[in-house]
């Protein structure tokens, strides 16, 4: 039910108030992104992962 709802009010909403939203939702994903940091693997990580039966299919 509350998904129903949802969904009305979303089909009331203007276009301004749509396009604020997907602003504002393009502004947490930048900063998500930027907060976001890759892991480095160490020397046990990498020969683990190339010792991995299925590793050598992914390698390019």
């Amino acid at each position: 039910m509350i998904q129903v709802f949802g969904l009305l009010m979303l089909l009331g909403r203007g276009q301004a108030s749509k396009d604020m939203e997907i602003m504002v939702l393009r502004h947490e994903l930048a900063v998500l992104r930027r907060e976001v940091v890759r892991p480095k693997p160490n020397w046990a990580d990498r020969a683990v992962l190339a010792a991995h039966p299925t590793s050598r299919y992914h390698r390019t």
